[in-house]
């Protein structure tokens, strides 16, 4: 069984209006229910089997109640970069799983059967890319709006969440500046791929695979897209209708 530290990404670039009225000082503390949205993630996240540690980062003010119900606290640099950078250093276990502070939908009994089935699928591999399908999303969560890639075969979106090896951190960190720096110029970004996986895309002829062979010729280590049947995994809380959506189901 894979032994998983779940790095917690709690940083916000901006407080958005939506959320100012809300009443909320972070997205992670925007009420649903009887909880805030993060108390959602942290119950599920402990009561995953294969993870044995959780590490968050964030404002330590915004977090002060949270501090102790994690297992690290890491300051936020507002630098995703610089982050990952500060939690490399800090990683213990063979595998780490990366949340976003805004995806209260998953249970812990997705995240432990996701977790076996990247196994079972690849046990081997440093990187698991976890890819829903649209039809997968709105047949069990429909009304939810998201944005899909148009690949041969289908439309599917990259899942909220992914789990890398420890030994990975060297290479997300170089690829990670690298996108960082190209992230607002269409060129810059648009040179980081192979020119016959732009064109497929352009005609919508790419599959699946083409991603996959596109991520692990860079990396130089064995990845894996991994399509998910759980569309838990791919609804974040972007905006005021995703909160109104997830408020309805929990």
């Amino acid at each position: 069984m894979f032994e998983i530290e779940a790095i917690l990404l709690g940083g916000q670039d901006k407080l958005e209006d939506w959320v100012k009225e809300e009443g909320a000082p972070h997205k992670a503390l925007l009420q649903i229910g009887k909880k805030k949205m993060i108390d959602y993630i942290l119950e599920s996240l402990r009561n995953t089997p294969q993870i044995k540690r959780i590490v968050l980062t964030g404002d330590r003010e915004i977090y002060k109640d949270y501090i102790e119900k994690v297992d690290l606290f890491i300051d936020d640099t507002h630098n995703f970069v610089d982050n990952l950078i500060k939690i490399s250093e800090k990683v213990e276990l063979p595998y780490s799983v990366f949340v976003p502070i805004d995806v209260p939908l998953i249970t812990s009994e997705i995240y432990e059967k996701t977790f076996s089935y990247c196994e079972e699928f690849c046990p081997d591999c440093y990187l698991y890319v976890l890819v829903n399908n649209k039809k997968d999303v709105d047949e069990k969560l429909p009304g939810t709006k998201r944005t899909y890639w148009r690949l041969k075969g289908g439309y599917y979106k990259m899942g909220n969440i992914f789990l890398i090896r420890k030994e990975l951190y060297p290479k997300a960190i170089e690829y990670g500046k690298i996108l960082f720096e190209a992230r607002k110029s269409a060129v810059k970004l648009a040179s980081f791929f192979p020119l016959w996986f732009i064109i497929k895309i352009i005609f919508h002829q790419a599959t699946l695979r083409d991603c996959e062979k596109v991520v692990v010729d860079k990396i130089k280590l064995k990845g894996r897209a991994v399509p998910i049947p759980y569309p838990e995994i791919a609804v974040d809380v972007d905006k005021k209708s995703d909160l109104d959506f997830v408020r309805k189901l929990l």
